[in-house]
């Protein structure tokens, strides 16, 4: 039987070549960093600590114009793919069937000096959008050890009287210069000084769908129709595992105090985490996986199993009583 339509169900990202706040200038080569990946703890520690640190304590403006764009080689060392595979449970033979993003260590650290450009301070930043495309087949993402990443500002919308919505947008090619894929991430930032927003793209229907996010209930069923269900274990130690493997340690997702000190009542698991548990879950049920857009409706509180809901290309994440955390879908190449 086939696949009934997709729903109407994921709040995509906006194009890059929608109406908006004009983006910086990329016909320029992108500024060439050499990062630490995750594989060199001490080097990245003291690199990610010191660009926390700043971020977190610093001033909370907006400043577009000032974002640059960036470039970093990637190389993932067998140690460094076997403990992500291991923190998804992922089986050696089925490597190539699940793109997970073990590049995203040196990603962090270049969205880290993005958000700097910005002036934003991340007390303020919230990941809401997640979309990945892949260029290349998923086995060629999944295998490709060396890579280069590249990573800009793709595009700012005002949402209110302080607050917008970024789009950042991180390319990877593999050695050779193939491209392999594209990531789209998109952050809510608030609590910004109204005089920095003017003059940026409003979008009022965004805004209020973006509102709508708290009262949202889930629409597909894990009892009724023909919907695949897979259970997502989130062990409570998760977060700090993952910051391990990705370099994304906010406190938020380490503990109690943390997350206390973020406003939240438990500790949460990182949004790229979900998506990564998201396509091990996906790829064990056999749906494509060459396009995948999420949005995070709540947070994914570590401890607390998930359930992973797909009705054709519509999916669904929910949490205890039937709590909404994520939607989106997902889609064989066009």
């Amino acid at each position: 039987m086939k696949n009934p339509p997709a729903m109407d169900h994921t709040l995509a990202l906006i194009p890059a070549h929608a109406a908006g706040a004009p983006t910086p200038e990329v016909s320029a080569p992108p500024q060439v960093l050499s990062l630490p990946s995750a594989a060199q703890p001490w080097r990245y520690a003291w690199v990610y600590g010191r660009a926390v640190v700043a971020s977190r304590w610093g001033p909370h403006r907006l400043w577009p114009e000032r974002s640059r764009h960036y470039s970093a080689p990637v190389q993932i060392g067998a140690r460094l793919a076997r403990r992500w595979r291991a923190l998804f449970d992922v089986p050696a033979r089925a490597t190539c069937a699940v793109p997970l993003l073990a590049n995203q260590s040196v990603g962090t650290l270049m969205q880290a000096r993005l958000f700097a450009d910005l002036g934003l301070n991340l007390r303020h930043v919230q990941h809401l959008q997640h979309r990945t495309v892949h260029h290349a087949s998923v086995a060629a993402c999944a295998k490709a050890r060396d890579q280069r990443l590249s990573c800009q500002l793709q595009r700012v919308l005002r949402l209110g009287e302080d607050r917008v919505l970024v789009q950042l947008q991180t390319q990877a090619a593999a050695a050779d210069g193939s491209p392999l894929s594209t990531v789209e991430d998109g952050f809510i930032v608030d609590g910004l000084p109204a005089a920095d927003l003017a003059g940026l793209h409003s979008d009022r229907a965004l805004l209020l769908e973006l509102l709508g996010l708290r009262r949202r209930l889930p629409r597909l069923s894990s009892t009724a129709g023909e919907a695949l269900v897979s259970e997502m274990p989130v062990p409570g130690d998760m977060g700090r595992a993952y910051g391990r493997v990705s370099g994304d340690l906010g406190p938020e997702h380490l503990g109690s105090l943390g997350a206390w000190l973020c406003g939240l009542k438990r500790p949460c698991l990182q949004g790229l985490a979900l998506r990564n548990l998201v396509v091990r879950h996906l790829a064990e049920l056999g749906q494509p996986l060459q396009q995948l857009s999420l949005t995070f409706a709540g947070p994914a509180y570590l401890g607390e199993p998930l359930l992973l809901v797909v009705d054709g290309m519509s999916l669904e994440v929910h949490g205890a009583k039937g709590r909404l955390v994520a939607f989106g879908c997902c889609a064989a190449p066009a």
